[in-house]
């Protein structure tokens, strides 16, 4: 692992500030909606009003009374302009003002989602998702363990867009972002071996790689990315393996007869125990194998068994035992 300070990444505002937030929010969107229906009826009409039209010019049209074609003119033209400065923020966007096109702040929340009311055409908006989101940062063609091997990634990491003038005003945010979080998993993987990455547990590293990526951004002034615009949120690295088909391949292998090893310890210590106890029960040893081999089903055991030193010969007395048994049966020599 590498040598890197624990850098806390910046927190979310608690639950009752961000609530607090979105009232003054929607409080603000309010007023924009009303500055907007003062400015079109009581600003915007009237000049128009006084620029175009006069009274001359609603009688050349016919018209006997005047004043109320200028009362419909004006509430025509304001509805139009207000309807003309409402701006729809997408649902989990913001909205940054700009003014001639120009930012009118260098940092702040922006505008929240829903309809907005601005001076156009002095004024625009520029929405921003701030939705929660993901970069891949998923590296196939390998970074080197420190013992040679390529060792690919698979992961992503968590961001999320919290100041919109700050996002706008820098380039390449996210593209930047993914380098820095490769970078780091490349730094982490230079310290460990090649089958230690491999084997180890995917949320330790993927705390490692936050861990590096964090102080990297600090180290640059730019703790967790705010000066970006953005907080950055969970690291997860989910999956690691060797670039080389055959080394994974030789890796598995091993790990499946480490496997069939301690299996078969496991049998042999079951087997012994068993013969034990037939042998504590007075049992003859040749046959307490022969029964310990059958209580565990150990698969080829009866091949087994023929191979055990006096086992035949056994099995042989057992044999003539049993014919005299029968004969004496039979000439009534076993009767007393």
């Amino acid at each position: 692992m590498s040598d890197t300070t624990i850098v806390p990444p910046a927190t979310e505002p608690p639950a009752w500030v961000q609530m607090e937030q979105q009232v003054e929010e929607a409080t603000r969107s309010k007023l924009s909606l009303l500055a907007g229906i003062l400015i079109s009826y009581l600003l915007v009409a009237p000049f128009v009003d006084f620029l175009l039209v006069n009274w001359w010019f609603f009688r050349l049209l016919g018209l006997d009374d005047a004043f109320t074609a200028h009362i419909v003119f004006n509430l025509t033209v304001g509805g139009l302009y207000l309807v003309w400065g409402l701006e729809d923020i997408p649902v989990g966007s913001r909205g940054a003002l700009l003014l001639l096109g120009q930012r009118l702040l260098r940092s702040g929340s922006g505008l929240s989602e829903g309809y907005q009311w601005i001076p156009k055409p002095f004024m625009s908006i520029r929405p921003v998702d701030c939705k929660p989101k993901s970069v891949d940062i998923s590296d196939e063609e390998g970074a080197y363990a420190k013992d040679g091997p390529l060792m690919a990634t698979n992961g992503f990491q968590r961001y999320r867009v919290f100041d919109p003038y700050r996002f706008l005003g820098v380039d390449d945010v996210i593209p930047s972002l993914e380098r820095l979080a490769r970078q780091s998993v490349r730094i982490e993987m230079k310290g460990k071996k090649a089958l230690e990455a491999r084997n180890a547990d995917k949320k330790d590293f993927s705390d490692q790689v936050a861990t590096t990526l964090h102080a990297q951004l600090d180290a640059n002034g730019n703790p967790n990315g705010v000066r970006w615009g953005i907080r950055t949120g969970v690291t997860v690295i989910d999956d690691i393996w060797a670039v080389d088909p055959k080394l994974e391949a030789a890796w598995t292998a091993k790990v499946r007869e480490e496997a069939e090893g301690k299996a078969e310890k496991v049998q042999t210590k079951r087997r012994l125990e068993q013969v034990d106890m037939y042998i504590d029960k007075k049992v003859d040893p040749d046959l307490a194998v022969v029964a310990a081999q059958t209580d565990v089903e150990k698969p080829g055991a009866r091949v087994n068994t023929v191979s055990i030193p006096g086992l035949s010969k056994a099995f042989e007395a057992i044999a003539k035992a049993l014919e005299n048994g029968l004969k004496n049966l039979g000439t009534g020599r076993g009767e007393r």
